[in-house]
């Protein structure tokens, strides 16, 4: 099975073409090495979560899970569950 070819998003913003070696999940973005060195440093992104781009779901599975957190009173909230 081949991995698909994520390319990083900062740099494409850029113009840039250079291949993401990581995936932040907060972004929802492919991050390249030094990009990722740089989100590392920042301080509202140094605590985003970044996995492996294998680990990256599929756009579709990504929607599904949005879908399922989106709260139904709060437009822009994730549900929040208290007990």
């Amino acid at each position: 099975m081949s991995v698909k070819k994520y390319l990083c998003g900062p740099c494409l913003e850029d113009k840039g073409e250079i291949e993401g070696i990581v995936y932040c999940k907060e972004c929802e973005e492919p991050l390249c090495g030094k990009c990722k060195q740089v989100h590392a440093r920042i301080k509202v992104s140094k605590h985003h979560q970044l996995c492996d781009l294998v680990d990256v779901p599929t756009k579709e599975i990504q929607e599904l899970l949005k879908s399922l957190i989106a709260c139904p009173n709060h437009e822009k909230e994730e549900v929040v569950y208290l007990c």
